[in-house]
């Protein structure tokens, strides 16, 4: 048998990705494998397929990514690893393409899921599910949801299975304010999959995530002259991880504003401008704590170190010593009373003048 008679690729749609025995495994609906009715083929009578991970992680004894980034509606391409039997898949990686929402299922007089026949019988469509254009018969469901249960109405579950359904919508990971997410999210649909920060085109976009969080609490904004030199992503070159809960990092190398960007999901972010200014803010209402045996701040330039308290105390604490040394003039200004205790001695001197008044 030649190689090309064995080799089986496909594509599909995820189902499940939470895996009980953790083994980096999805659940895939594979087109010309498995009906698009589940009222059929039931999500958890589906095989799981093992994850192809990049050669930059070795994927053993916890080195590397060892982790897919995979979501329930992610269409996938792999192949069959034992060929024409088609029982064992494997996921070669994801793929990008636009999503639409479109009704595709009527429930007959049996009260069953069944494809479309009738185009004209759309309009009395009442489950809507989405699928990506131009790559089914937009008559086939793509991504089903049926009936009562996410099985469809009465599924009849293979018992040869060692696990039922693990999908567990309502505890996935989620931004603050969303209910349980459905991939994909509906405002995606009509759209490129591509980030939305990745896709924009030189222009910075308040509305979007993460931006949002910044322009709607004044202690996590930009100043002006920050904003004209920080944010003017554009695509190809706005490289975007998101995660689900709202993490995002941004590799940005658009031409003249090259940037880093790490924002935690409440708002705190560590990011460095084209010119290699660093900005770290906590989130709102939030600490910023660096330790470490020896920590220094320098300043080589002929700036300003500025520490800065506006509404709160400013408390200077050492165990051992306290030194404060300067090669200039030196003014301790106090707006209220100005105390300076010594458990033992006070010595105040100077080579020149001491003038008190």
């Amino acid at each position: 048998m030649r190689i090309e008679d064995n080799f089986k690729w496909f594509t599909g749609v995820v189902e499940d990705r939470n895996d009980p025995e953790k083994l980096n495994r999805v659940r895939v609906r594979i087109f010309g494998a498995h009906t698009q009715d589940k009222t059929r083929i039931a999500t958890a009578d589906l095989p799981w397929a093992a994850v192809m991970m990049p050669t930059t992680s070795s994927s053993n004894s916890g080195l590397g990514l060892t982790l897919h980034g995979l979501v329930e509606g992610s269409w996938v391409v792999g192949f069959w690893k034992d060929g024409g039997s088609k029982q064992d898949p494997m996921i070669m990686g994801s793929f990008v393409g636009q999503n639409s929402l479109n009704t595709h299922v009527i429930k007959n007089v049996e009260g069953r899921n069944s494809d479309v026949t009738n185009l004209a019988g759309l309009a009395a469509i009442q489950d809507s599910q989405r699928s990506r254009i131009g790559f089914v018969d937009p008559r086939i469901p793509a991504v089903a949801n049926y009936g009562d249960t996410p099985e469809g109405i009465n599924p009849s579950h293979n018992p040869t299975r060692s696990t039922g359904l693990t999908l567990d919508l309502d505890h996935s990971p989620k931004k603050d304010g969303y209910d349980a997410v459905n991939y994909p999210r509906e405002d995606y649909l009509e759209q490129s999959d591509v980030n939305k920060l990745g896709r924009a085109d030189g222009i910075y976009d308040m509305n979007l995530h993460p931006n949002w969080m910044i322009e709607n609490d004044p202690k996590l904004q930009f100043s002006e002259e920050d904003r004209g030199k920080w944010v003017h992503p554009k695509y190809p070159f706005n490289h975007v991880y998101e995660s689900e809960s709202g993490h995002v990092i941004e590799i940005d190398d658009t031409p003249d504003y090259e940037r880093i960007n790490i924002v935690h999901r409440k708002g705190a972010r560590i990011e460095i401008n084209n010119e290699g200014e660093i900005h770290i803010i906590a989130a709102s209402g939030q600490d910023v704590n660096i330790q470490g045996k020896d920590i220094n701040l320098n300043d080589y330039g002929d700036g300003t170190l500025n520490i800065n308290s506006f509404n709160g105390k400013i408390n200077v604490f050492a165990k051992l010593a306290t030194k404060i040394t300067s090669q200039g003039p030196t003014d301790i200004v106090s707006s209220g009373i100005t105390k300076i205790f010594s458990m033992l001695d006070t010595k105040i001197a100077s080579i020149g003048k001491n003038i008190i008044g």
